[in-house]
């Protein structure tokens, strides 16, 4: 082979290296990630902004220009090694970000995949080679090229990611000295990420590992000091908000095709709650299609049951399991579960916490048709069902939505003698999207409403001596909370009495003016988060009502514990005290420290949603155990989120044991709920229900009533036999709660698709017909004829009886 043709084999190579690393694979990868998004969901985000996809094409513009190099005319000459440089700059660090994985890559090569992670490299080979046909064609025009065009063209190349990726790397660099094992240079990190932090920086790496594109972070992700769980104990430190309240962002200017098969579904959607005993994050393709609310106020038994029947469809490939927290009414329980299983209702088997939760795990992992309910805390149950069956993956006949009942028992607390209140239950978190669906409300109600929620009107379709009331509600109104429902009601007929549901002697019911001794010490500690800077003047104004013969002591939570006193209720009136997401566990031991141990009283925690546990509850938990006179904690919580604080006060066992943890029932209004409170702590008299369980025949005297009094009897029993160090007692407590089907802190409801499955969780279904039921209004003349057949047999036989129905 002669030497001309040896020195000309590089330059007809030179064109197609320009065509294929320079266009071709740049065109082709950055189209798959707008696409996609593959990389940004398990990487790194390459184009968060539509200005990285402009620096990203000034490598094929300019390995485009190289092709024609020969024609260029002089004056092109400079702009073009401006834009090689930038390019070139560009190419290279994109290829330093992909550094890590690049070896991977280059294996995966060998099956056919894995090139885009190598496209910046192999463009930073196509680059030199374009800066090279530039040089030589400024020398083939006599021209002597000088370094200002490269030199500019780097600048800018550096500049612009730098300036892009700002924000990312601020907030990183931040969140990573926020965490410092020095906590002097911790708190200095928080109060630096509170000034230059990016919430939605933070909120995108709450989920996943990728960040957005910025050059500290790629010169810091070998090794990299923060991870996905110090990223939502930011997100929480920096908006005072959980992470999973608000929505994933978006870059708001890419619009990627929805999955279009199973695999690529479950490359970007994968849900890592699933199963969990957690809510966790929002689901795009699972949304809540209908939901319909029934009730029956039962007056003289001052009790409302609620069904809340709910249905989600998911538009995914996945299946998806749908989560959600219900806030139930204060004294509430969950007394009923339904599923409907190719049609047909099925109702829950009730047992103990552990052994339905096992059963839900193990006809999860084998994608059948369970739903299960759990209690996450004071007046909370966590409901999950799965599988909601993906509609995507439908070939033939569509698919039907997930349809589940919850049913609620809860008592109409007395306002006055006149006056009761019947608090609706709530959705507190959920995984799936409410969109625009409207609640739908029917009412029955033995005792006239006094004030009907907005969008709900009374109707003339009641029996007589009935109260219907029916409408529709807005779709966010069942999530951030509506004004109770105000019945009246009649003191005269107290007591009730309530027939047994397992045999045993009937409940009497009896609601009392009771009042508490005034406590003789109050300590307030006061969550410094800025979810209650809207709620600080009123707290300054009620704690300033307090008479001063109460002894008050106050604390700020802040980013250090802060005592207020008396004198300081002033400072609760600024809201810019409030800030972030703060830890009241330190203000909460610095404010038991300062309590004597042998001292009776109370303190009261308002607080808002803490996300995470910071620094644990050991401390509280250690000062009320070796406290030599019991010490009562009260919590107002001003959020329908969880305090994990809270919770995991509630559930240590020595505290349950003490019997000093107490919840302030939250009927909406948070000013008006703290005063009851503080009215309750200082002596004022409130109203309590007395349940009881008869020994003698008193029910033959007393008032009929609803079984549902029986039902809240038997809740409370349970709560208070679980609080016992007696292994007895605890079993006793499970015992009774699968006897009057309840969900409780020792037991739960699931519901399983077959036989075998109850057979194999040693698990029995509850009977529908010993299920509270809202009855529809067209069974009402047949319930009607039935009691007047069977008062009638009564009558005859024992005409002084009268036994509730």
């Amino acid at each position: 082979m002669s030497e001309p043709e040896t020195a000309s084999r590089p330059r007809r190579l030179a064109p197609f290296c320009l065509g294929l690393f320079g266009i071709v694979l740049p065109l082709a990868a950055l189209i798959w990630e707008l696409r996609t998004g593959a990389s940004a969901e398990q990487y790194l985000d390459p184009i968060p902004t539509p200005w990285h996809a402009l620096l990203i094409l000034s490598v094929p513009m300019t390995s485009a220009l190289a092709l024609v190099a020969g024609r260029l005319p002089g004056a092109m000459l400079f702009p073009a090694r401006v834009l090689v440089g930038l390019a070139l700059t560009v190419a290279s660090l994109y290829a330093l970000a992909y550094a890590p994985i690049a070896p991977f890559a280059a294996v995966m090569v060998l099956f056919g995949i894995g090139a885009l992670p190598l496209a910046p490299l192999l463009s930073v080979l196509a680059l030199l080679i374009a800066r090279s046909r530039f040089l030589a064609r400024a020398r083939e025009l006599g021209r002597s090229p000088t370094p200002l065009a490269g030199v500019l063209g780097v600048l800018v190349g550096l500049g612009a990611p730098v300036a892009l990726g700002m924000a990312t790397y601020a907030t990183t660099a931040a969140m990573a000295m926020a965490h410092h094992k020095d906590p002097e240079k911790a708190q200095r990190g928080m109060e630096l990420l509170r000034r230059v932090g990016s919430a939605s920086v933070l909120r995108g790496l709450c989920e996943t590992q990728a960040p957005s594109v910025d050059l500290g972070q790629w010169f810091r992700r070998g090794s990299r000091d923060w991870t996905q769980a110090t990223a939502r104990e930011s997100y929480y430190r920096l908006t005072g908000r959980p992470w999973y309240a608000d929505p994933r962002p978006t870059s708001g200017w890419i619009s990627r095709p929805r999955p279009r098969t199973w695999a690529e579904a479950g490359f970007r959607d994968w849900d890592p709650a699933q199963g969990s005993e957690r809510v966790g994050p929002r689901l795009d393709d699972l949304s809540l299609v209908d939901s319909r609310l029934d009730a029956r106020a039962d007056g003289p038994s001052s009790t409302v049951y609620w069904e809340w029947t709910l249905a989600f469809e998911n538009t995914g490939w996945l299946q998806r399991e749908a989560r959600m927290v219900l806030a139930l009414p204060p004294g509430g329980v969950v007394s009923r579960l339904t599923l409907w299983v190719d049609g047909e209702e099925r109702e829950a088997a009730f047992a103990g916490h552990s052994q339905v939760r096992q059963a839900y795990e193990a006809v999860v992992v084998r994608q059948r048709d369970p739903v299960l309910a759990t209690v996450a805390g004071p007046d909370r149950v966590l409901v999950q069902c799965f599988p909601v069956q993906p509609t995507s993956r439908a070939d033939t006949e569509p698919v039907a939505p997930m349809q589940i009942r919850v049913g609620i028992t809860a008592p109409i607390v007395p306002l006055d003698l006149a006056r009761g209140r019947a608090a609706f239950p709530t959705i507190a978190e959920h995984n799936f999207d409410l969109g625009q669906v409207a609640h739908h409300l029917w009412v029955e109600s033995s005792a006239e409403a006094i004030r009907w929620p907005g969008g709900v009107v009374a109707s003339p379709e009641g029996r007589p001596g009935e109260f219907v009331a029916r409408g529709t509600l807005a779709a966010e109104s069942l999530v951030s909370g509506l004004e109770p429902l105000l019945l009246s009601r009649d003191a005269a007929t107290d007591p009730i009495v309530s027939r047994p549901l397992d045999g045993g002697a009937f409940i009497r019911q009896t609601w009392r003016r009771l009042s508490d001794d005034p406590t003789p010490r109050l300590t307030v500690v006061v969550d410094g988060s800025a979810t209650l800077a809207p709620f600080g003047t009123a707290i300054r104004d009620a704690l300033v009502g307090l008479p001063s013969s109460i002894p008050l002591d106050v604390w700020f939570a802040g980013d250090r514990a802060l005592r207020l006193g008396r004198e300081g209720l002033g400072a609760l009136g600024q809201a810019e005290r409030f800030v972030g997401g703060q830890d009241s566990a330190p203000a909460l031991e610095a404010a038991l420290d300062a309590l004597p141990l042998d001292e009776p009283g109370a303190v009261l925690w308002i607080h808002g949603p803490q996300a995470v546990l910071l620094t644990g509850t050991a401390g509280i938990v250690q000062n009320f155990e070796r406290r030599q006179r019991p010490l009562r904690l009260v919590t107002l919580s001003t959020s329908s989120y969880p305090n994990e604080l809270a919770h995991g006060l509630y559930g240590a066992s020595s505290i349950a044991k003490l019997g000093v943890f107490e919840t302030v029932p939250r009927f909406g209004d948070l000013e008006q709920d703290l005063w009851s409170a503080l009215d309750r702590l200082r002596g004022e008299p409130y109203w309590q229900a007395e349940r009881l369980r008869l020994t003698q025949p008193e029910h033959l005297l007393a008032q009929p009533g609803s079984s549902h009094v029986t039902r809240l009897w038997a809740a409370e029993e349970i709560e208070r036999l679980a609080r016992s160090s007696d292994a007895h007692e605890r079993e006793r407590a499970v015992e009774l709660a699968a006897s009057h089907q309840l969900v409780t802190s020792v037991s739960g409801a699931v519901v399983l698709e077959t036989a075998a499955q109850y057979e194999a969780a040693d698990l029995e279904p509850v009977s529908a017909d010993s299920v509270p039921t809202v009855p529809e209004p067209g069974e009402w003349a047949l319930i009607a004829l039935a009691v007047l057949v069977v008062g009638g047999v009564l009558l005859r036989e024992r005409p002084r009886q009268r036994i509730a129905t």
